[in-house]
């Protein structure tokens, strides 16, 4: 989902002014793809809907099952699209999700377990629509269909440890890709460089926006353009994201006024002191439009965001072997634990490249 408030800054969702197959900024470039996104949005339509549960019926019944058209149709426009324009498709799929989105992903199950009792309970009926696409997910047999035609294209298809947002903004800033086609704009604030965002499925050439850095940081805020990286990525942990949800009613401009006072050449406040200035006396949202929890242990949450969000496990190629390394060196004497809370080799002990 990435960062909304963030994502609305930098560009307008109506704005598609370029094309994947034409652009001569993406001409002969290598880009990262973020899987997750293309199935995503391949499910998530009313066909793509009907063809997930048209393959579990058939898997129910022992009939011979079918591959999702819908996934086959948009990774093959991903793919017919590159070829025109002599770009090279590297895709990422998700490995592990970090603990702190579980809250994210419990809700999204929680959706997806409701809208699939009440198809179940209109399907002798009448299919309905909305339930059928609420219900409708990424699982194993639509992954496999995607990586199926990605290789069919002679596409190289790359398992992260987590999720591909970070391992995206990692292959970016190793020159192994040049640019990354995401809706997330958490990889923006991450260090991404050139997102490639908004592409349509239904153009011809494929309409999207090209976000790069260096134009669109100037967007988010008076005086955004001199931002560091550390600044987006505690601008876009206040702001919520999939890590840390934003506090229950916090508006735009109260955010956009700790920046103010954050950047204040003047300042001689610290980060902590300022945070816990900034959430004294809110709430955590409920998730019902009520406050939830005081949030007491804001300034805890918002440090592993950043933390995670600047230092979040990758792989990388180190003398010859792949090995997990931080997306930006840790700080010297620090661990993993101390900055993330866990050390990601405990998740992959006794764990190959290959497996």
């Amino acid at each position: 989902m990435g960062v909304t408030q963030l994502s609305k800054k930098l560009r307008d969702s109506k704005e598609t002014p370029d094309e994947f197959a034409k652009s001569e900024r993406l001409q002969g470039k290598t880009i990262g793809i973020d899987c997750s996104v293309v199935l995503h949005k391949s499910v998530g339509t009313n066909k793509g809907a009907g063809f997930f549960y048209l393959d579990k019926i058939c898997h129910e019944n022992n009939c011979a099952t079918c591959p999702n058209n819908e996934v086959v149709d948009k990774c093959n426009r991903l793919c017919g699209w590159a070829k025109s324009n002599n770009i090279t498709l590297k895709v990422s799929i998700d490995g592990k999700y970090h603990p702190m989105k579980e809250g994210k992903n419990g809700k999204r199950r929680a959706d997806r377990e409701s809208a699939h009792r009440e198809l179940t309970n209109h399907l002798k009926s009448a299919v309905r629509v909305q339930a059928l696409k609420k219900a409708a997910h990424v699982d194993e047999s639509v992954l496999a269909t995607a990586v199926e035609v990605f290789h069919s294209h002679g596409v190289e298809v790359i398992g992260a440890p987590y999720e591909s947002d970070f391992q995206l903004v990692h292959w970016e800033n190793i020159g192994f890709t040049d640019a990354t086609y995401t809706t997330d704009s958490d990889i923006f604030a991450m260090g991404s460089n050139t997102m490639v965002d908004l592409l349509n499925f239904n153009s011809a050439s494929g309409r999207c926006v090209i976000l790069e850095r260096s134009e669109r940081i100037g967007r988010i805020m008076q005086g955004s353009s001199s931002w560091s990286l550390e600044d987006l990525i505690l601008y876009a942990s206040l702001s919520g994201c999939d890590f840390i949800p934003r506090l229950f009613r916090l508006t735009a401009k109260t955010i956009d006024d700790f920046m103010n006072k954050w950047k204040d050449p003047n300042r001689t406040a610290s980060q902590d002191s300022m945070l816990t200035e900034f959430s004294n006396g809110k709430h955590w949202p409920a998730g019902t439009g009520k406050p939830g929890p005081e949030a007491t242990d804001f300034v805890q949450k918002v440090k592993l965001c950043i933390g995670l969000l600047t230092h979040a496990p990758v792989t990388s190629l180190v003398d010859g072997e792949f090995r997990l390394v931080p997306l930006k060196p840790l700080p010297e004497g620090r661990e993993w634990k101390d900055i993330i809370g866990f050390d990601p080799h405990t998740h992959f002990s006794g764990t190959s490249v290959e497996d």
